[in-house]
């Protein structure tokens, strides 16, 4: 507040003095009120008045008549008298007797209602008896009178605010500081108000106001940034940082916050500029470094971060924020050897930064320097046993070696510390899957799923152990939080369309494709499916238009091909199947299904020497492809090449010692040559484990029990074969020959005759029956 120094002339008072100014007690109150004076010289002040005041308004009335009432008086005795009666209602305020002094300040309006200060003392004292609403509507008369008068206008804000009417008040105060501009008691309680009721933009116009008023200020300065920051209004602020920028000992800190300000702008080069300029005011001011590597890491510019960072660390050689960027950057650039260099300084520093044996862990992870990776990964675990990453990567040391049971206990007991983290809980199963516990870890992905339903690698993982069980509606729901995140979510909506694929919705796949099918470019997958589905209502040539779809765009999509040949196959094209499977070789040579597919259609077209080296060829590029390993080896049966037949299922069988098909073609070819018929017996029991029901491993079995002369055992099975596949020449002549060993000749005959029929070349058959005529 301004100091204010001012002078009083006693003079001596009389009657004709009053006359000439009779308000010079009021303007004295006026003086001590206003500029609220010390209690003792107020005091003093007061009483001197008051003296004053008594003998004055004595002296007056002895000296003087009062005119008659009935006599009317002229305009200057009316003014006398108003005057008068104010000064006495002036006395009685001064002493606190409110009431008396309404009297003497009503008598006073009574004579002259055009004075304002008449309408505001009576006002002022309905305020301090409380009378606020009178209070108000004397104020709104004076302000008539005089619509500047400070006095009012004062005596209104201050009604209001403390009334807590926060709108009037600041309404009030705003007409008060219009008239009295540099009134600073006025205009912080406003300010006050306007933060109060959040009012952001009318904060911002008196600091701008006052700004005006005195000119450049950094405290008004900074308070109105911020105020412009908070509500966006970033070009406003930038352009009061540009003021700031007078002030040259804050230029780096301004330069900077700058930036912040053009980044927040979604404006990321202007931004970069500015970190930039406060780096050249101030090389070694840090905040702006990260917040340049920042923007640089989003866009994975790495080298970026190497040039920005290497000259910091010629000013400061010992920085560690220097280091760790520049060899978290030749991290990613896979310079692992440079960025395990940089780092080695750091290491010997007394209190070494968590992020140091990190990053130096993570590099030794990728030098697969296990031993050393795992020593820093356990420091960093020592240290903060709920540090996730260390865990994770701890466990990766493990992992990487195939380690799987360390891995295990690893993530066990990061679980201690950690119970509900989804991503210890999702490598966790992924580890269990690894040690083919496949329940465990379906048990923990979904504890994974259900503490984060949106964490994308946890459900990708469980996606596909519901996969190989076939819980197609597992896998929707799975999918459906990705998807009520983001509609447009691809992969998810290609997801969920698959499994309804799978459950035979076909609309259901065909209504969730079609939004996808609007896209400027059109995943493949969507043609797949859709491709797919034609297929299963066997409209080849619609199904065909689908998948060349997506040769179009990628003609070496091997989904594509193979399909494209199903679609001949399937229709018994074999010729188109074999050509189609050959120009897909032309783009993709190396392919192992192509080389399969080719060879199985080769051996469908009668082509068995033409389907070996095909067939070959698959297991070439790929030794473990199922459907070569489960077709050659019956192709060398068919040729009599059995050496080769049987190394091939004894290979196939240690890769796939579980495989249902492999197992009984492998033990019906030994129990038609007569070998090994108690271990083909195993192996088709343990087919039928897996399929009780395939009429094909049902013949493999009887047929076994029949060649180990059980035939009361072979015949159930035998017979039940035929109950589910009716029009096997095979197996009905098998069934004829149990019969004939079980000497019922006529269900023999029966059997042979129907096998006949559905093969009328077989000799062998010809030849029993002319036996058992």
């Amino acid at each position: 507040m301004r100091n204010i120094s001012f002078y009083i002339k006693v003079e001596k008072i009389t009657c004709e003095k009053w006359k000439e100014n009779p308000l010079l007690a009021a303007n004295l109150l006026f003086i001590i009120r206003k500029f609220k004076l010390l209690p003792l010289m107020e005091k003093i002040i007061k009483n001197f008045i008051k003296i004053v005041l008594a003998l004055t308004i004595v002296s007056c009335a002895a000296g003087k008549k009062e005119a008659p009432p009935e006599v009317k008086i002229s305009d200057d005795e009316a003014k006398i008298k108003a005057h008068d009666h104010f000064l006495k209602g002036l006395f009685f305020q001064s002493d606190e007797q409110y009431d008396k002094a309404l009297i003497e300040f009503y008598e006073a309006l009574r004579f002259d209602s055009s004075a304002a200060e008449i309408y505001n003392s009576i006002a002022e004292n309905h305020l301090k008896m409380g009378h606020y609403k009178s209070a108000h509507v004397l104020l709104e008369k004076a302000l008539k009178l005089d619509p500047k008068n400070k006095e009012a206008l004062t005596l209104t804000a201050d009604s209001y605010f403390r009334l807590r009417k926060d709108q009037q008040a600041v309404d009030a105060y705003r007409r008060l500081l219009d008239v009295d501009p540099y009134n600073e008691e006025a205009r912080k309680i406003l300010m006050f108000l306007y933060k109060k009721t959040n009012n952001e933009v009318g904060a911002a116009e008196q600091y701008e106001h006052l700004l005006r008023i005195y000119g450049h200020d950094s405290i008004l300065l900074n308070e109105l940034i911020r105020i412009y920051t908070r509500n966006r209004e970033y070009e406003k602020a930038i352009r009061l940082y540009n003021r700031l920028l007078e002030e040259d000992s804050l230029r780096s800190e301004i330069y900077y916050q700058m930036g912040d300000l053009y980044e927040k702008m979604n404006r990321t080069d202007s931004a970069i500029v500015y970190f930039k300029k406060s780096i050249s005011e101030k090389n070694d001011f840090l905040p702006s470094y990260e917040r340049i590597a920042l923007n640089y890491r989003l866009h994975q510019k790495w080298q970026e971060i190497i040039d920005l960072f290497t000259p910091l660390l010629q000013y400061e050689h010992t920085s560690t924020t220097a280091r760790i960027m520049i060899a978290e950057s030749l991290y990613y650039l896979e310079k692992f050897d440079a960025a395990r260099e940089m780092l080695e300084p750091a290491l010997d520093q007394a209190d070494v930064s968590w992020s140091i044996f990190d990053l130096v862990g993570r590099i030794d992870l990728e030098l697969k320097n296990y031993e050393s990776a795992e020593q820093h990964f356990k420091r960093l675990i020592e240290k903060d046993p709920t540090n996730r990453t260390a865990w994770l990567f701890l466990g990766f040391t493990y992992s990487d070696r195939h380690n799987f049971k360390q891995a295990e206990e690893t993530y066990w007991q990061a679980l201690k510390h950690l119970p509900t983290d989804p991503v210890l809980l999702t490598f966790y199963g992924q580890t269990l899957y690894n040690l083919d516990r496949k329940e465990e870890a379906r048990t923990y992905l979904e504890r994974a799923v259900e503490y984060n339903p949106k964490y994308r690698y946890a459900i990708e993982k469980l996606s596909l152990i519901y996969r190989e069980s076939g819980n197609w509606e597992g896998i929707i729901s799975l999918f459906q939080p990705l998807i009520a995140q983001d509609s447009t979510d691809v992969s998810s909506n290609l997801m969920i369309a698959e499994a309804e694929f799978y459950l035979k919705r076909y609309s259901a796949v065909e209504e969730k494709l079609a939004p996808l099918l609007n896209m400027e470019k059109v995943p493949w997958g969507v043609y797949d499916l859709l491709g797919r589905i034609e297929m299963e209502k066997k409209d080849y040539d619609r199904a065909r238009v689908y998948f060349n779809k997506i040769l179009e765009s990628d003609r070496k999509n091997r989904i594509a091909w193979l399909f494209i040949g199903f679609t001949y196959s399937d229709n018994a094209e074999f010729e188109m199947a074999a050509e189609t499977f050959m120009q897909g070789l032309v783009e993709l040579p190396e392919d192992a299904s192509l080389w399969a597919f080719y060879g199985i259609t080769m051996q469908s077209m009668g082509k068995p020497e033409d389907a070996i080296y095909p067939l070959e060829q698959a297991l070439k590029y790929d030794p473990e492809h199922l459907n070569a390993l489960t077709t050659l080896p019956v192709i060398y049966e068919t040729l009599k090449q059995f050496a080769k037949s049987d190394s091939l299922y004894e290979s196939a069988l240690r890769i796939y010692p579980d495989n249902d098909l492999l197992l009984n073609n492998y033990s019906y070819s030994l129990s038609e040559r007569g070998l090994q018929l108690e271990r083909a017996l195993q192996m088709v029991q343990k087919a039928l484990g897996v399929k009780p029901d395939n009429a094909a491993y049902l013949d493999t079995i009887g047929w076994i029990y029949y060649k180990l002369g059980h035939y009361a055992a072979a015949e159930p099975y035998i017979k039940k074969s035929l109950e589910i596949q009716e029009d096997s020449a095979v197996v009905s002549d098998h069934l004829g020959d149990v019969y004939y060993k079980l000497n019922d000749t006529s269900s023999a005959k029966k059997y042979w005759q129907k096998a006949l029929e559905l093969d009328p070349d077989n000799e062998n058959v010809k030849k029993k029956l002319k036996e058992i005529q």
